[in-house]
């Protein structure tokens, strides 16, 4: 699995004052200093001045990974977890921990770039205890591409599974730094990193399946941002619209799969054999409930935001009718609710799914003439939707829309 690349580019990178202000510039250089000073693998970093204005320019060894042409070996692991812990042992937090922003190079070198976007932290007492994860911020905007290219499944198996046995060093160290810290030894933050370290000190087929399926969540949930983003600029005076439905309908999954990984992870905590594992997916399943509420906070704002956005360009943005979006609003409070009642995962992706049908059937109708049509229908009092919730468990839509009918909420 951990074979050693034939060679390396390397690369040089700059940061010119036109893509970041002097004072980015400056926070780059001090922050990359201050790092190596404490022993973080850093690019070199050397000021100059260009036509197009001041400049850093990098000098990178190594280059990102890549399971084919780059692989990660076992002593880039240890020294990727060293750079990490390093970082948290003088408060800082690399927030945008990506693919381009790590370099892997010879003898297992890592590098660590954009500094800038490392932000301070503190714990201790009078302090929030939790110390925010480096290790966490790389998996979810990075290592879990690097994962799903892995084609071979069982090669994928050998690199999570080494990856999570490095990882449990990392627990055990951030463990001793909380207490270092001021923490209690006792505390919800330094229990947490023990669980950790023990139940990945050897992970069982169950914790590698399960954190193979939440790099699929995080992708998913990555994507979903990078849409919403891009359909929100106007190039040429021109927008992207369809970005926007799609992100929407890419949240949905998003919200699916963390449902169901959570009731799984639920399931774990009280049923697997290893005392470890049960603590570990108790963790877990709380870490997918916050996936799933902000799932449900983005439909929420982002969903209904693409049926009536007045502000949307020139002409505004109107995916369906004004029934439409009262359906969606109405199926989507259900859904909020299930969620809130804990109701069972089948339950709510039942709902799910006939949210997602509706949506996906907005998507393949809509065109810029039925944008202006729709737009009508917020504009006139008399096409109002009347949803009548009937028996408890199913939502009846009537109204002068196309797209009036019946929707089936299950119990």
């Amino acid at each position: 699995m951990f074979i050693s690349p034939v060679n390396f580019t390397g690369a040089t990178k700059y940061i010119y004052s036109k893509d970041a202000t002097k004072q980015e510039m400056t926070v780059e250089v001090k922050l990359a200093e201050d790092a190596r000073r404490h022993g973080v693998e850093v690019p070199s970093y050397k000021g100059q001045v260009f036509p197009e204005g001041l400049a850093l320019k990098y000098f990178i060894e190594g280059d990102p990974a890549d399971p084919k042409t780059n692989p990660i070996m076992q002593a880039h692991l240890e020294n990727l977890f060293s750079n990490f812990y390093k970082l948290e042992e003088i408060g800082l937090h690399h927030s945008l921990l990506n693919s381009n922003n790590v370099s892997y190079g010879k003898n297992g070198k890592v590098e660590i770039e954009s500094m800038r976007s490392a932000q301070t932290f503190s714990t201790g007492e009078g302090y929030s205890a939790l110390m925010p994860s480096n290790a966490d911020s790389y998996e979810e905007n990075g290592l879990c591409y690097y994962v799903d290219g892995i084609e071979d499944k069982y090669k994928q198996n050998g690199f999570l599974r080494e990856y999570l046995k490095q990882k449990s060093k990392y627990h055990k160290e951030r463990a001793e730094l909380l207490i270092q810290k001021g923490t209690g030894a006792t505390s919800k933050a330094v229990v947490a990193e023990d669980i950790k370290c023990e139940a990945l000190r050897k992970p069982s087929n169950e914790i590698i399946n399960h954190t193979r399926d939440k790099f699929e969540i995080y992708i998913l949930r990555n994507e979903a941002a990078k849409m919403w983003h891009e359909g929100n600029i106007h190039t040429n005076g021109k927008a992207k619209p369809k970005k926007r439905f799609i992100s929407a309908a890419l949240t949905l999954e998003v919200l699916k799969r963390a449902v169901l990984l959570e009731e799984n992870a639920k399931n774990m905590s009280k049923d697997a054999l290893n005392a470890d594992e049960r603590e570990y997916f108790g963790l877990e399943a709380e870490q997918l409930g916050a996936i799933k509420e902000d799932a449900l906070k983005t439909l929420k704002e982002n969903g209904a935001k693409n049926f009536g956005d007045k502000t949307y360009g020139k002409q505004g943005l109107f995916l369906g009718t004004k029934a439409d979006e009262e359906f969606y609003s109405e199926t989507f409070k259900t859904i909020k609710n299930a969620v809130k009642e804990n109701k069972p995962a089948e339950t709510i992706n039942m709902a799910l799914n006939i949210l997602g049908n509706f949506y996906r059937a907005r998507i393949k109708d809509w065109t810029m003439e039925n944008n202006a049509i729709y737009r009508k229908t917020y504009e006139s009092e008399q096409d109002k939707a009347d949803i009548i919730p009937i028996e408890g468990h199913r939502i009846k839509i009537t109204g002068t829309g196309k797209n009036e009918g019946v929707g089936y909420i299950a119990k």
